[in-house]
């Protein structure tokens, strides 16, 4: 019969194991593990990059997931403005209500829709002077993922909005943290630029 001596763990082994457990254990996460990157990872850029180009046209909507639910268009509206027209165009169908203020128009346009009727691929438009400026997010968003928002507000020419940040833990009802963006437009040069200023790390609702 073949000896088993080979395949046996001595005391001292035994204790050296779990040595190396627990220490790895005590190790705390870092911040990288604790709030991976994602696409909210540009909302804790520092400084905010800008992802706008002046005299850029209105970027063209992505393919939808899936066949659209018919009654999730019944949230869809048609469009009350020239700059409207131009998100249309572009192949994106018009949700939520404009922003209007200080010769800014704020658009939400949207792709489809997960099984709830809550919107995916969608993306927030700013237009200045009727001039297209730029989208509040680097790529279009879906509900209830990482770096989702929008612009809530225009006063004085300044835009701000809200977008939320999941860790690889949070639940999909709860982000770990809210985002408060502040934008403002550049309109010194040929074309409106809409640039984002700073993002500020609140508490989630």
């Amino acid at each position: 019969m073949a000896s088993s001596r080979g395949s046996l763990l001595t005391p001292r082994a035994i204790s050296g194991a779990l040595l190396c457990l627990t220490l790895v254990a005590s190790i705390p996460p870092t911040a990288s593990a604790a709030q991976a990157p994602g696409p909210g990872a540009w909302l804790e850029a520092a400084p905010l990059m800008n992802w706008n180009s002046p005299g850029a046209a209105v970027p063209t909507a992505p393919a939808p997931y899936g066949d659209l639910d018919p009654r999730c268009g019944a949230q869809e509206r048609t469009s009350e403005s020239a700059e409207e027209d131009q998100v249309v165009a572009a192949g994106w169908r018009l949700f939520n209500a404009a922003r209007v203020g200080w010769g800014l128009w704020v658009v939400d346009g949207v792709v489809d829709y997960d099984g709830m009727c809550r919107p995916n691929q969608f993306q927030g438009f700013v237009f200045a002077d009727g001039q297209f400026a730029g989208t509040t997010s680097p790529a279009p968003m879906d509900s209830r993922t990482d770096g989702t928002g929008r612009v809530l507000d225009i006063r004085g020419g300044t835009l701000s909005g809200q977008f939320v940040r999941y860790t690889a833990t949070d639940p999909l009802c709860c982000p770990s943290s809210v985002f408060v963006v502040e934008y403002t437009v550049d309109r010194t040069g040929p074309a409106p630029l809409l640039v984002p200023k700073r993002a500020t790390r609140t508490t989630a609702p």
